[in-house]
């Protein structure tokens, strides 16, 4: 069935898990056809139609096997958007490493992730702070640097 000819949403008909109706969910994740069906269903009536109406067992097993591969597909669905997301955060990630790369120099960038600063800072940089962040690294810097000077000089 092709994506514009469908009523609404964007999900897949598929039968309703309390009364049997055939409908095409809003989210592709919806199990009901209603609000009425939802509330039964949570009250315990899952899938009674199957055993309440007049069907087969063979109709039976058609339909339980139709929920169940709607479950599977909700579930793997479900799974390639988490992994989608995870992508995304690490390629923002990515972005903010090389815009801290870009102000900050990567050497620079290398004593900072070895000071164990370096998550809170890359992960705040932003395009308007970057030139005070990296000032304040390369302050410190020094400071440390100073530090570690005097204290290798033999006392007088």
């Amino acid at each position: 069935m092709a994506r514009g000819k469908r009523a609404r949403g964007w999900a897949w008909p598929r039968p309703c898990r309390a009364c049997g109706l055939i409908f095409t969910p809003a989210r592709i994740d919806g199990l009901t056809c209603s609000s009425r069906c939802r509330q039964r269903r949570h009250r315990g009536d899952d899938l009674a139609y199957l055993t309440a109406g007049g069907l087969t067992a063979k109709e039976q097993r058609k339909h339980r096997k139709w929920h169940d591969e709607v479950t599977v597909g909700i579930r793997a669905y479900k799974v390639e958007m988490a992994a989608m997301m995870k992508q995304r955060d690490l390629n923002r990630q990515r972005r903010q490493e090389r815009r801290a790369i870009e102000t900050v120099g990567r050497a620079a960038l290398e004593k900072l992730r070895a000071s164990g600063d370096y998550e809170t800072i890359v992960g705040s940089i932003g395009e308007h702070k970057a030139r005070k962040i990296a000032k304040v690294i390369e302050e410190g810097l020094k400071a440390r640097h100073q530090t570690k000077s005097k204290e290798q000089k033999p006392a007088g």
